[in-house]
C-alpha cells in the first residue's frame, strides 16, 4: 500500500487462511437437454458446475448423488425414474443431507403423477388437486386388450386395476367408456358421465382374457364416440400385449389428432408392436410407454388421466403474491414479478 506515512513496521504484513474448495456441482435432470440450455447457462453464470441428464442416466445408487450439491427436477414426470432412482433420490435427500429442487410444469408435481410416490414424500407439498368447476371437463375412452395372451403374468388383473384407477379420477362431470377387444371389440361400459361411477367399476370387473388381437375396430368405436362429444378435452388410452390384425392405423390416428382426440399408447412385454404404437401416439399428439411387465400399467393410466383431464393445472392469467415473511424471499421483490398465465396446484404439508 503506497501513498501515505508509515511510522510502524510491526503492521506491515498480515496471515489469512483460505481453503480451496472446487466449484459446487449441480446434476439437472430434464427430458430434453435443450430445454435445460437457458437454466444451465444461469446457473454456470453463478460458477456452479452444471451436469445435464435425461432421467434414465440419473444414477441409481445414492453414493454416486453424492458428488453433487442439488439434485435439480426440471419439469420430469414421475414415470421417468424407475423406482429404485426415487429410492436413491430419497436416501440422497434424507440420509445423505443432499439438496433437492423441483421445478414445476404441466409434467411435475400434480400433473406429473408425484402422487404417492417416494417423490411425493420428500416434498414440503402434496401432490394433490382440488375438484373445481374451472377444469374443463374431460371425455376419455380406454381401449384394452383383453386377447388370451393377457393372462399371462397377471397383464389382465392389472389392466382391470389400472382402469378402475384412471376411472375414480375422473370427477362426476367427466364422461368416460370402456371397450374391451379380443378377435371382436365391445363396449364394457359405454361413453356417458362418471355420476355413477360404481357401475363402471362393476362393469369393468368383468373383463376376462381370450381370444386374439384385432385393435383398429376398438380404436375406430372410440373414435366416433368421441367425435360425437362436447366435451373441451377428448383422449383415448390404447392398452395391448400383442401383434393386431392389419387395419389403416396411421390414417385413423391422423383423423383422430385432427379431430382434438389425443390418443396414447400403451405396450406391454416384448411382443407388442412398439413401432406401430409409437406412430399412433405421435400422430394422435399423445404419449407412447413401453412396460416391460404389466404392474407399471396402472400408474401409467393414472398419470395419462391426471395430464388428459389437465387436473392440477390451473390455466388462468394471475398475479404472485407473498403470503407470509420468508427469509429466504426478503431480498426479492415479489411486488415487481409478472403476471402469469398458469399454476400447478400443489398443498402445503
Amino acid at each position: 500500500i503506497e501513498g501515505f506515512d508509515d511510522t510502524l513496521s510491526q503492521n506491515n504484513w498480515g496471515v489469512a487462511v483460505v481453503f480451496g474448495l472446487p466449484r459446487p456441482r449441480v446434476l439437472v435432470i430434464e427430458n430434453e437437454a435443450r430445454s435445460a440450455r437457458r437454466l444451465a447457462a444461469a446457473l454456470e453464470g453463478e460458477k456452479i458446475e452444471v451436469d445435464v441428464r435425461r432421467p434414465e442416466a440419473m444414477p441409481e445408487p445414492p453414493a454416486e448423488l453424492e458428488g453433487y450439491e442439488v439434485v435439480l427436477l426440471s419439469n420430469v414426470p414421475a414415470r421417468s425414474f424407475s423406482a429404485q432412482q426415487m429410492e436413491a433420490l430419497a436416501d440422497y435427500v434424507g440420509d445423505l443431507g443432499g439438496g433437492l429442487i423441483v421445478v414445476g410444469g404441466d409434467q411435475a408435481l400434480t400433473p406429473g403423477g408425484y402422487r404417492g410416490t417416494k417423490l411425493e414424500e420428500i416434498l414440503p407439498v402434496h401432490c394433490e388437486f382440488t375438484e373445481t368447476d374451472e377444469r374443463p371437463k374431460l371425455a376419455m375412452v380406454l381401449v384394452l386388450d383383453r386377447s388370451g395372451s393377457m393372462r399371462e403374468g397377471g397383464a389382465i388383473e392389472l389392466a382391470r386395476e389400472a382402469t378402475r384407477r384412471a376411472v375414480r379420477m375422473l370427477d362426476a362431470k367427466d364422461e368416460v367408456g370402456v371397450i374391451a377387444f379380443q378377435d371382436f371389440s365391445e363396449w364394457v361400459s359405454p361413453i356417458g358421465p362418471c355420476s355413477d361411477r360404481e357401475e363402471v367399476l362393476e362393469r369393468i370387473d368383468t373383463i376376462a382374457a381370450e381370444g386374439g388381437t384385432n385393435m383398429y375396430p376398438a380404436m375406430e368405436r372410440a373414435y366416433l364416440a368421441l367425435r360425437e362429444t362436447p366435451a373441451e378435452l377428448k383422449h383415448v388410452i390404447v392398452l395391448t400385449d400383442g401383434v393386431s390384425h392389419p387395419g389403416d392405423f396411421h390414417a385413423l390416428a391422423a383423423a383422430m389428432g385432427e379431430a382434438g382426440i389425443t390418443v396414447s399408447t400403451v405396450a406391454v412385454g416384448q411382443e407388442a408392436v412398439r413401432p406401430l404404437l409409437e406412430d399412433i401416439a405421435r400422430l394422435g399428439k399423445g404419449h407412447h410407454y413401453h412396460c416391460e411387465s404389466a404392474e407399471a400399467v396402472p400408474e401409467i393410466f393414472a398419470l395419462e388421466t391426471a395430464t388428459a383431464g389437465k387436473m392440477g393445472v390451473i390455466e388462468k392469467p394471475f398475479r404472485p403474491k407473498l403470503t407470509a415473511r420468508l427469509p429466504a424471499l426478503a431480498e426479492i421483490g415479489l411486488e415487481r414479478a409478472p403476471s402469469l398465465l398458469g399454476y400447478v396446484e400443489t398443498r402445503p404439508k
